[in-house]
Protein backbone atom coordinates (compact mmCIF):
# COMPACT_ATOMS: atom_id res chain seq x y z
CA UNK A 1 0.00 0.00 0.00
CA UNK A 2 1.83 3.48 -1.15
CA UNK A 3 1.46 6.64 0.67
CA UNK A 4 -1.52 8.78 -0.88
CA UNK A 5 -0.68 12.98 -1.52
CA UNK A 6 -3.87 14.99 -0.60
CA UNK A 7 -3.48 18.37 -1.48
CA UNK A 8 -6.05 21.22 -0.28
CA UNK A 9 -8.00 23.14 -3.26
CA UNK A 10 -6.51 26.25 -4.32
CA UNK A 11 -8.05 28.81 -1.88
CA UNK A 12 -9.45 31.90 -2.83
CA UNK A 13 -6.44 34.94 -2.13
CA UNK A 14 -8.88 36.66 0.06
CA UNK A 15 -10.57 34.13 1.63
CA UNK A 16 -13.73 34.05 0.06
CA UNK A 17 -14.23 37.91 -0.25
CA UNK A 18 -15.19 38.10 -3.79
CA UNK A 19 -18.65 36.72 -2.59
CA UNK A 20 -20.79 39.35 -2.79
CA UNK A 21 -23.85 37.06 -1.97
CA UNK A 22 -22.44 36.10 1.51
CA UNK A 23 -21.22 39.29 2.75
CA UNK A 24 -22.73 38.67 5.82
CA UNK A 25 -21.85 35.56 6.78
CA UNK A 26 -18.61 34.56 9.00
CA UNK A 27 -16.27 32.44 6.80
CA UNK A 28 -14.47 29.24 8.12
CA UNK A 29 -10.51 30.41 7.60
CA UNK A 30 -6.96 29.04 7.99
CA UNK A 31 -4.91 32.23 9.67
CA UNK A 32 -0.94 31.65 9.81
CA UNK A 33 1.10 34.14 11.96
CA UNK A 34 4.28 35.16 13.12
CA UNK A 35 4.70 33.30 17.02
CA UNK A 36 5.01 36.58 17.93
CA UNK A 37 1.71 37.52 16.79
CA UNK A 38 -0.59 34.93 17.58
CA UNK A 39 -2.39 36.09 20.38
CA UNK A 40 -3.04 39.35 19.23
CA UNK A 41 -4.47 37.97 15.68
CA UNK A 42 -6.43 35.60 17.89
CA UNK A 43 -7.83 38.55 19.99
CA UNK A 44 -8.88 40.60 17.09
CA UNK A 45 -10.89 37.66 15.75
CA UNK A 46 -12.59 37.18 19.04
CA UNK A 47 -13.54 40.84 19.19
CA UNK A 48 -14.96 40.73 15.73
CA UNK A 49 -17.31 38.50 16.82
CA UNK A 50 -15.65 35.62 15.48
CA UNK A 51 -14.29 31.76 17.25
CA UNK A 52 -11.01 29.95 17.63
CA UNK A 53 -11.83 27.06 16.72
CA UNK A 54 -8.25 24.84 16.93
CA UNK A 55 -4.77 25.96 17.13
CA UNK A 56 -2.38 24.80 14.73
CA UNK A 57 0.78 24.85 16.65
CA UNK A 58 2.84 23.10 13.63
CA UNK A 59 2.13 26.00 11.05
CA UNK A 60 1.89 28.83 13.52
CA UNK A 61 -1.99 29.64 13.28
CA UNK A 62 -4.74 28.66 14.20
CA UNK A 63 -8.21 27.96 12.51
CA UNK A 64 -11.34 30.11 13.20
CA UNK A 65 -15.00 31.51 12.26
CA UNK A 66 -14.21 35.18 11.07
CA UNK A 67 -17.34 37.58 10.19
CA UNK A 68 -16.89 38.56 6.79
CA UNK A 69 -16.08 42.28 7.50
CA UNK A 70 -12.67 41.88 9.80
CA UNK A 71 -11.29 39.29 7.25
CA UNK A 72 -8.94 42.74 5.40
CA UNK A 73 -8.33 44.05 9.15
CA UNK A 74 -7.11 40.90 9.65
CA UNK A 75 -5.20 40.14 6.65
CA UNK A 76 -3.66 43.56 6.99
CA UNK A 77 -2.42 42.65 10.70
CA UNK A 78 1.09 42.67 11.77
CA UNK A 79 3.00 39.41 12.05
CA UNK A 80 -0.23 37.61 10.03
CA UNK A 81 1.56 35.94 7.06
CA UNK A 82 -2.04 34.58 5.63
CA UNK A 83 -5.95 34.05 5.77
CA UNK A 84 -7.20 31.39 3.94
CA UNK A 85 -10.95 30.27 3.29
CA UNK A 86 -10.70 26.73 5.03
CA UNK A 87 -11.09 23.98 2.49
CA UNK A 88 -11.44 20.24 1.99
CA UNK A 89 -8.38 18.57 0.21
CA UNK A 90 -8.77 15.42 -2.16
CA UNK A 91 -6.20 13.05 -3.17
CA UNK A 92 -4.55 14.27 -6.13
CA UNK A 93 -2.81 10.91 -7.05
CA UNK A 94 -3.67 7.52 -6.35
CA UNK A 95 -0.09 6.51 -4.90
CA UNK A 96 3.27 8.39 -4.49
CA UNK A 97 5.02 4.85 -4.88
CA UNK A 98 5.73 3.38 -7.96
CA UNK A 99 4.51 0.04 -8.03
Amino acid sequence: MGWMAAVPDPPSRNAGLASPGAAGRPVAVIVRTDPAAQVRAERLVTQAGGHIERRLAVISGFSATVPRPALTRLGRMAGVTSVTEDGSARPRARSMCPS
